[in-house]
């Protein structure tokens, strides 16, 4: 509510008031309610205009996140004209677990929760808690506020409703890799939580062609940590990838390898939230070490040593059932950590590159009828400044961005795509037992993706399109997804099946 107007009733027994005093205010800056105020001073106030005044008060406090902050006004002698409004700001007692069941630590809520004993109490700090706990999917947080042990202070009491296990193995199948190094791909993980006690959560992969005949392979491995503290969030990753294969034409037959090291760290900050939105800016560096050999010798143009500094945002706005979100980022590769690259020449690939980075997505449930749909939007796009080496560049085909091509695509130092899903419940099965408890729904789509022309390079450039349909089936330890994706348009050079069939299952263990 706007604090400078307030409701005035004119019945009821009424005062003389020259003067309005607000006392214990401390949060926002002096003159903030004096518009509100100025409403009380007159010959005849009624106690209709003060209450809407404390409401007024009252409101913008809870507007701001201050639930427990409340205007009153307290036992005074009014013949002197003076009226005084006092706020109460309601202070942070203490966080707490409830106790029953399972239950989070106390270094989990220390570090998930930016609110300190003695803060005011802002909800927006406790939805950043809950936030920071639930990243971790051993348990759904919840909160609930209660009186505190003084008079104008609450406790925070935290109950953690369990959903998984603190570790979590699974294994996982899929058709997606590359017919040069194994179409079939396995992949073992482990998801594990709070290892330090601090709410932090961790993930460690290791994947792989699922058979090996000798000549195609491809290995990689890797993890992940997220460590939370309040507003920010340090996230570090690593991983380490291999593969051979053998080339062959006009009956010559070349043995190829590669290796790539990848390491990452990412600070985010939450610098704003309200009851619909969220911001937050990030900065990072990212390291890229890749190469790659032909019969032993080493590829110059394709073995490289890359480091990346990048700064973004992202923003966050629930509208209406809409979920909404926006990224965006400037990267721009740094000369620290040894990074080097092979001399291109003039308009070459360089790694001292600039490039700015978008990705948006909208989310909508609908329901029509006793039907259950999610229309998702999502798009993704890239400019470069410079021309990149093929890691930086924004490639095209696969199912992240099309699908319907896979061991062929298009790629440049600028592009964009565009996903339309639709997607529907089918049927729940098996309702009854909650561990056999499986949903199963599908969705159509639509991909399209695009690749700025460049000058001098017939390949830099093409539209990609494609039309998909999908059925998945979700239970507690199996997730499963059938999809074929037909290509619509593609240039003349890239190859492509007329039809493509995916498939996938996990096994939560």
């Amino acid at each position: 509510m706007d604090s400078q107007t307030a409701p005035v009733a004119d019945d009821g027994a009424c005062v003389a008031v020259r003067d309005v005093r607000l006392a214990g205010a401390s949060h926002y800056r002096a003159g903030t309610f004096e518009g509100v105020l100025a409403t009380l001073r007159g010959d005849c106030v009624t106690t209709g205009a003060i209450d809407g005044v404390l409401r007024a008060i009252t409101d913008r406090y809870v507007h701001d996140g201050f639930v427990t902050s409340r205007a009153v006004v307290g036992p005074q002698d009014l013949k002197s004209g003076i009226l005084t409004i006092t706020v109460i700001e309601g202070r942070l007692g203490g966080l707490k677990d409830k106790g029953s069941g399972k239950h989070y630590g106390s270094g989990e809520i220390a570090a998930a929760f930016p609110a300190r004993p003695g803060d005011r109490l802002n909800l927006r700090a406790l939805e950043q808690g809950v936030d920071q706990l639930g990243r971790m999917a051993k348990g759904d947080p919840k909160i609930d506020i209660a009186p505190g042990e003084t008079p104008g202070t609450s406790t925070v009491l935290i109950t953690r409703q369990p959903l998984w296990r603190w570790i979590r193995p699974s294994i996982s199948i899929n058709n997606e890799g590359a017919a040069s190094t194994g179409r079939w791909q396995a992949t073992k993980s482990l998801d594990m939580d709070s290892l330090l006690g601090i709410a932090d959560s961790w993930s460690l992969y290791h994947q792989g062609a699922a058979s090996d005949d000798g000549e195609r392979r491809n290995l990689a491995y890797g993890g992940f940590v997220s460590l939370p503290h309040g507003w920010w969030t340090l996230s570090l990753s690593s991983g380490f990838s291999s593969y051979r294969s053998v080339l062959s034409g006009n009956g010559l037959r070349f043995a190829t390898r590669g290796r790539t090291y990848t390491g990452a760290a990412t600070l985010e900050r939450m610098v704003f939230r309200d009851a619909k939105t969220k911001l937050s800016l990030t900065g990072g560096l990212a390291l890229l070490d890749t190469r790659n050999f032909v019969q032993g010798i080493a590829l110059q143009s394709s073995s490289y040593r890359i480091v990346t500094g990048t700064l973004g945002a992202r923003w966050q706005r629930r509208l209406a059932r809409t979920q909404l979100s926006l990224s965006s980022g400037y990267d721009q590769g740094l000369g620290l950590l040894d990074a080097h690259t092979v001399d291109t020449g003039p308009g070459g690939a360089t790694g001292r590159y600039h490039r700015v980075t978008l990705d948006a997505a909208a989310q909508t449930p609908l329901t029509i009828g006793p039907s259950r749909l999610t229309n998702t939007l999502v798009l993704r796009g890239q400019w470069g400044f410079d021309n990149l080496f093929p890691a930086n560049r924004f490639s095209l085909g696969g199912s992240s961005t099309v699908r319907g091509f896979r061991d062929d695509g298009i790629s440049g130092r600028t592009g964009a795509s565009l996903r339309e899903q639709l997607g529907f419940g089918i049927v729940d099965v098996l309702k009854a037992e909650p561990h056999l408890a499986t949903s199963l729904s599908g969705y159509l789509a639509y991909d399209v993706g695009g690749i700025r022309p460049v000058a001098g390079d017939p390949f830099e450039r093409g539209l990609l399109q494609s039309m998909s349909a999908g059925l998945m089936a979700r239970s507690r330890h199996v997730q499963a997804e059938l999809t074929v994706a037909v290509p619509v348009t593609a240039p003349a050079w890239v190859r492509h099946p007329q039809a493509l069939f995916s498939s996938s299952i996990r096994i939560l263990l």
